[in-house]
């Protein structure tokens, strides 16, 4: 039993194959990845979105076709799927062309490099995973666990950087209608990129600078934003109860918390979500 990733606009409890204008690395299908931060990624490219949560357990009999790691024969099986050429396998799994990948990709196909300068180009390039799934069969292996979204948390962790304020603050400012304003138009945001987002936002709840700089301040890697909204985003989705969201997330930004999980000096923000959410209800960093 594995547990696989879908980063999407929306929740999806019941994954489908959906025809695209444009055919994917491997044909058309329901695209899973094991990496959580992978699919907070795919979710929130534009600003936006909804992280959904599977366990997949493969059956026998199902047609199976799996690349260890970028090859020929990878890269030939992404250029004939990105042309339109169908499979018959029920899943594939392998290696992601990220965007610089699949310029080079492209660059292949269209006949502009050759093989063996593809090769050149893409060997220092760490491509991530994807497994995808092409049939009915395929998709009765996923069982729909949860989904959160991520979309407003990341936005306040830009905005906080951007702005150099704490984020309690920002959430201050926004308040519980700037917020619910927010949730209600992310499918309009999921169309920008979070930092256009984040400018408009400025602008429109005219936000402050400030003196907070917790990126400069860390003496060792700082998570990215949507690490830090992921987070944010699980520690309201399970102290959320019955609570409406917006109220919520205002309430955990204004508590003690934020100031503990901003502390990139720290090790709370990569704890376990369960320790995170036991501290929270507990109001106070408890012993591990």
């Amino acid at each position: 039993m594995r547990t696989l990733y879908h980063g999407s606009r929306v929740t999806v409890e019941q994954p489908e194959i959906r025809i695209q204008k444009f055919h994917k690395d491997f044909y058309w299908g329901f695209y899973c990845t094991e990496y959580e931060t992978q699919a907070t990624r795919w979710a929130t490219r534009f600003g936006s979105g909804i992280v959904n949560v599977y366990l997949f357990e493969e059956q026998p009999g199902l047609s199976v076709k799996r690349f260890p790691e970028m090859s020929d024969e990878w890269l030939d099986f992404i250029v004939a799927c990105r042309s339109g050429i169908p499979h018959d396998y029920d899943i594939v799994e392998g290696p992601m062309a990220d965007d610089t990948i699949f310029n080079y990709v492209q660059s292949y196909t269209d006949g502009e490099i050759s093989r063996a300068a593809f090769w050149e180009l893409a060997r220092f390039k760490h491509p991530t995973h994807q497994i995808s799934f092409h049939t009915a069969r395929a998709l009765a292996t996923l069982t729909f666990e949860r989904s959160y979204e991520v979309h407003v948390c990341a936005l306040v962790e830009q905005l906080g950087r951007d702005l150099k304020m704490k984020r309690c603050d920002v959430v201050k400012v926004l308040g519980v209608n700037g917020v619910q304003m927010i949730l209600g138009h992310a499918d309009v945001f999921h169309c920008e990129p979070i930092e256009k987002v984040s400018d408009d936002m400025q602008r429109h709840f005219d936000l402050p600078h400030g003196q907070f700089d917790n990126v400069a301040a860390a003496k060792y890697a700082v998570p990215d934003v949507w690490v830090m909204g992921k987070v944010y985003a699980r520690l309201i989705e399970d102290v959320s109860g019955q609570d409406d969201v917006a109220e919520t997330l205002v309430a955990v930004y204004t508590s003690w918390i934020d100031e503990k999980l901003c502390d990139y000096n720290s090790s709370l923000y990569y704890q376990s979500r369960d320790y995170i959410a036991e501290c929270y209800r507990a109001g106070h960093v408890i012993d591990a």
